[in-house]
């Protein structure tokens, strides 16, 4: 158990043509540093980086990360991921991935049902893929979300977010700026 604290940031965000991009900074405080197997004795870092891509068929998402421990005091390759999130209906999305951290790799698959507007449901597997991976993880969830207001993006044409994409953000990024008439053609065979 730790006191963990996140910072993200959005460099670029996704147009057409390119992907959006973010970082971010994860930091974890000590907390219960005398008891050591729940315990954080010390400071941690995690950095890390990725690119998210929406398409007609769902969303793509990259990412890699360094971690740096005050203990061990050396910086080592952390987590990354290569992830697909689609949503079959307005209730129901489901999400698969494979998820490493150093020689550790698992699949992992899920599948997500809104039980309300910020409730929603999550029943995930998570498969060893390595021999350091546990073999079969099964774990059940309720997720809240809670958006402030200035963050929320109203509904597009029926009901659907404007790029109808769910990301790591909760919300969809704003919708990229009108392309020019010459790339008309590509963009609805997007949609």
């Amino acid at each position: 158990m730790a006191c963990s604290h996140m910072i993200v940031a959005r460099p670029a965000h996704e147009t057409w043509s390119r992907p959006e991009v973010f970082s971010y900074l994860e930091v974890d405080s000590p907390f219960q540093r005398s008891r050591r197997i729940i315990g954080t004795q010390t400071w941690a870092y995690k950095f890390g980086a990725g690119t998210i891509k929406g398409f007609s068929f769902g969303t793509l998402t990259g990412r890699v990360a360094g971690e740096y421990d005050e203990a061990d005091k050396q910086v080592v390759f952390g987590e990354y991921t290569l992830e697909y999130l689609t949503r079959f209906s307005p209730k129901f999305r489901f999400y698969t991935g494979m998820e490493g951290d150093q020689d550790e790799i698992e699949w992992i698959v899920e599948g997500q049902y809104w039980l309300a507007q910020h409730v929603h449901l999550k029943l995930n597997t998570a498969l060893g893929v390595t021999s350091k991976a546990p073999d079969f993880a099964p774990e059940i969830g309720i997720m809240f979300s809670f958006r402030p207001k200035c963050c929320t993006q109203p509904a597009g044409k029926g009901g659907r977010r404007t790029s109808g994409r769910d990301t790591l953000f909760s919300e969809a990024p704003p919708p990229p700026a009108r392309p020019s008439v010459g790339r008309a053609n590509d963009l609805l065979a997007r949609r």
